[in-house]
């Protein structure tokens, strides 16, 4: 929990500098949603795997999946970062299929970044699979920020079930994700069936944009836990869809 509150007041001077800062950036949004069914494969729509091409299964703080299509397959390589290590497995021939997923190498994690490497993407799909509890107490939830390359930054506090919880990210209005990161009080057992599409080249920030960031990675504002809100507006986002 210490970890937890930690990483929260590292969440300080961003939130602040980049709401200043991208004012100007009304137009763009991030719409937050948590969908009942995974989306299937195609049509631009992949899966992040961890058997085939330069894949790095762990343990190490940063695991490596691939993803997405061009002149060589998965061409784009997503990345799962933590505090701690991490272990990937995918094993499609197994009985049942493995599902691909990402966990701590002792079982859980409560932080974790997803990035694509030198790419850009505008949805991502994942299930965060949470240990069972009797009865489910109330009061599990987790934050998820979603950080775009023009500064654009969303914050969607995700309250966690039993089991499954599908969650989703999607950009619009010409706003390019550079990455999506997890803050959990509580343990998530792996996070799997991960699903990304608009996969790109990265763009090249602008000069001031460039400036806005630097200042505003020194630190993150300390946001405060509040209930969640589906489609909270964080500036420039929009309403969750259900």
């Amino acid at each position: 929990m210490k970890n937890y509150y930690f990483c929260k007041a590292r969440q300080v001077v961003v939130a602040l500098v980049l709401s200043a800062a991208s004012i100007q950036l009304a137009s763009a949004g991030i719409i937050f949603s948590e969908p009942a069914a995974v989306p299937g494969v195609g049509n631009g729509v992949f899966a992040v795997r961890f058997n085939t091409g330069p894949s790095d299964t762990g343990p190490s703080t940063t695991v490596t999946g691939t993803a997405g299509a061009g002149p060589v397959n998965d061409r784009y390589l997503v990345d799962y970062s933590s505090n701690e290590s991490l272990i990937a497995a995918d094993n499609p021939s197994a009985t049942p299929p493995m599902t691909p997923q990402v966990t701590g190498e002792d079982g859980s994690f409560r932080l974790l970044d997803v990035s694509v490497q030198n790419g850009a993407f505008t949805s991502l799909f994942l299930n965060f699979r949470m240990p069972v509890v009797p009865r489910n107490p109330a009061g599990r939830f987790a934050d998820i920020t979603a950080f775009g390359f023009n500064g654009e930054m969303a914050i969607y506090t995700l309250e966690l079930s039993n089991g499954n919880n599908f969650f989703r990210v999607d950009a619009t209005d010409g706003t390019l994700l550079r990455n999506l990161s997890l803050l959990s009080p509580f343990e998530i057992l792996d996070a799997r069936q991960a699903r990304i599409s608009g996969l790109q080249d990265a763009p090249v920030p602008e000069p001031a944009t460039l400036l806005s960031l630097g200042i505003g990675l020194a630190g993150l504002v300390a946001v405060r836990r509040r209930p969640r809100v589906p489609g909270a507006v964080v500036f420039g986002t929009q309403p969750a869809l259900k």
